[in-house]
């Protein structure tokens, strides 16, 4: 081993080794997302992502790197200087370890950097909101878009200051500490380099400690101590001129430690701080002292003008604002005249339970045990002249079903690959023996509508990977005497016509008959991610998606339609929403409709509601969103309200 060359050492192959285990994982799913993207139509989304992470990253790292690089090598000279000029002996700092740990510590901080490039790309991109808050006057997309970029940068830059500080300190008093210890009045005998250095750096961390506290005034408009949520009587009083002291106290103590260059005098900075320190305390004392004795007491007429806003600016975040009220005339003595001149209206109400809808379509329409249905929508068609509801439901693939005996690889993941069908009856009819009046059942397909491609490759219920167009006939339906078998004649999938790609995905999903099954030829796609929902996530993970997709018939396929919303959690006055899987959100709007195909696994997503927030996302990826005007009309008509957001805005 010792004659081994130092590049060959056991430590150094080891280092090695790790590094491809540690980076393989990334760099394969980089590689398959990139794949992925690129079948499902939006490869320019996830290379803008890539490269604005990339470029990010670069940046922050260079700026890390440059600003600590200039304050260690400073101080590196300095000593050197000092010591020179007394006459000690000293040991240079290796420039290596200098450059290794300057390095270590900015990619750190460039990864940090990196990780909010979508808080970067909404600066860069931010649309205003035309709502301006009543308390600091400020539009409403400063808060959503730039307070978060604000507090990204002074929280990099106060880091950097930080650890400068430490580093430097730790420097400093390593090499000149013992210099300087028999001196009584240390302050004087510091040296003028070090003096400044350190007066510079901390100047910079309390400057920075008083740009927190400027934006700290903002974060008053989002308080929940009083009795509404937004800034109350005591936020706007008291809170609000304390954060004002602190902003100036710490300005001044940056600028008094600047200065101490000079003046060399211990208490001015000092004090700066002990006042900093007082005020911090009676910020948190004397609100609640104020709130109990001054406000509570008349809290109705004090917090009015503020419950106002409250109420306004909910209204406003939820889409609540435009709300009518009217009222109806009821009269519970029906007569056949009504009925008979209301007749569009009875044919709609529906008289069917989901919950119990479900369960017998399982036991009529399910056919085998290998299908299911996962739940039931209601829709709208036109038939005859006529505008009807329609309960609806997918027949899905349910492998779990499968008779263990054929529960091979090769069924599960090339043979058994989709489901078939959709399943219709009108809300408000049944048959005489009490079953839904089925309108479209069986497979094939038959009744009052036509389907000509019925295949369900992705859909709610559809999770696991599978192999199309490859050596095996797909299972396409049951018959008596010999079942249906189809090929897959779409563009859907990935594309696995090459070693490099089945080595891949044969690690990703760590099924080793990606490489030795011959099934698998040159024109074989692999589907995975093919859970709506999840594949609509994949894509635009920044958008909140409803709970309940649902299926419609259109240009003979079967499409799938989500509701996509944006949503925030920094509007002014507005309350907060926590219920549904939406966390702590304080404004929504339903601004998006997801159209994904069945078949091919297609996913569009057009801009139903034209607000600030998917206007600014559509800046940043233009290519993602498609204009409401481009939706076919006969998918328009398939639009409902939004599930998920009517149940919002009626808690609220």
């Amino acid at each position: 081993m010792s004659n081994l060359p130092n590049r060959l050492r056991p430590v150094h192959l080891i280092i090695v080794l790790l590094a491809i285990i540690l980076g393989i994982g990334p760099l394969l799913g980089f590689y398959t997302d990139y794949l992925w993207f690129g079948a499902v139509g939006y490869r320019s989304v996830f290379t803008k992502k890539i490269t604005w992470q990339i470029l990010t990253l670069l940046i922050g790292f260079l700026l890390s790197f440059i600003f600590l690089y200039i304050n260690i090598r400073f101080a590196r000279n300095t000593i050197e200087g000092i010591l020179s000029t007394m006459g000690f002996q000293y040991r240079e700092i290796d420039g290596r370890l200098i450059l290794a740990g300057t390095g270590i510590l900015s990619f750190l901080f460039g990864l940090t950097f990196s990780g909010n490039w979508e808080t970067i790309l909404l600066y860069l991109n931010k649309t205003p909101f035309g709502v301006t808050e009543p308390v600091l006057n400020k539009d409403v997309g400063f808060y959503i878009f730039q307070i978060p970029f604000l507090d990204l940068i002074r929280t990099i830059f106060l880091g950097l200051f930080f650890i400068s500080i430490v580093i430097t300190g730790i420097i400093y008093a390593y090499r000149i500490g013992p210099i300087l210890l028999p001196e009584e009045d240390i302050i004087n005998s510091i040296p003028t380099k070090v003096l400044i250095h350190i007066s510079i750096l901390l100047g910079g961390i309390f400057g920075l400690i008083a740009f927190g506290f400027y934006l700290n005034r903002f974060e008053v408009l989002f308080s929940e101590q009083g009795v509404v949520a937004g800034a109350g009587f005591t936020d706007v009083n008291i809170r609000l001129p304390i954060f004002i002291i602190l902003t100036i106290l710490s300005a001044i103590t940056a600028l008094a430690l600047v200065a101490n260059i000079k003046l060399k005098d211990v208490r001015i900075p000092l004090a700066g701080i002990g006042l900093i320190i007082i005020f911090l305390l009676a910020g948190s004392v004397v609100p609640g002292v104020y709130q109990q004795l001054r406000v509570t007491p008349n809290e109705l007429q004090l917090e009015e003008p503020y419950l106002q806003n409250n109420i306004d600016y909910t209204r406003e975040a939820f889409g609540l604002s435009e709300i009518k009220e009217k009222e109806f005339e009821i009269d519970a003595n029906l007569t056949t005249e009504d009925l008979e001149g209301n007749e569009d209206v009875i044919e709609n109400i529906r008289i069917w339970d989901r919950r119990a809808l479900i369960q017998t379509y399982r036991q009529l329409q399910q056919i085998r045990t290998y299908y299911t249905f996962n739940d039931v929508d209601t829709d709208r068609y036109h038939v005859n002249g006529e505008y009807r509801q329609y309960m609806i439901s997918a027949r899905e693939l349910n492998l779990d079903a499968l008779d263990p005996s054929a529960s091979t690889w090769i069924n599960e993941k090339l043979v058994y690959t989709h489901g078939y069908g959709l399943v219709m009856n009108p809300v408000s009819e049944k048959t005489p023996d009490g079953r839904p009046n089925l309108v479209l059942r069986d497979i094939p397909p038959t009744g009052d509508f036509q389907i000509e491609n019925p295949r369900i490759y992705y859909g709610e219920g559809t999770n696991s990977y599978k192999l199309v167009d490859t050596g095996r006939s797909e299972f396409d339906y049951p018959r008596s005497g010999e079942n249906a078998f189809n090929n897959y004649g779409g563009t859907g999938g990935v594309q696995i016509n090459s070693f490099i790609r089945k080595f891949v995905y044969m690690i990703r999903f760590g099924e080793i008959k990606f490489l030795l099954s011959d099934e698998i030829t040159s024109g074989s796609q692999l589907m995975y991610d093919r859970q709506i929902q999840q594949r609509v996530e994949k894509i635009a993970p920044f958008l909140s998606y409803d709970s309940d997709p649902y299926p419609v018939m259109h240009d003979g396929k079967i499409k799938w339609i989500i509701d996509a919303y944006t949503t925030a959690e920094r509007y002014p006055y507005s309350e907060r929403y926590q219920d549904l899987g939406y966390n702590n959100i304080n404004y929504m709007r339903n601004s998006v409709k997801v159209v994904i195909d069945s078949y091919e696994g297609s996913v569009e997503f057009y801009m139903i509601n034209k607000e600030p927030i998917v206007e600014t996302y559509s800046k940043i990826f233009p290519e993602l969103f498609k204009e409401y005007s481009e939706m076919p009309q006969e998918l328009k008509n398939h639009i409902r309200y939004p599930k998920d957001f009517f149940k919002v805005q009626m808690d609220l």
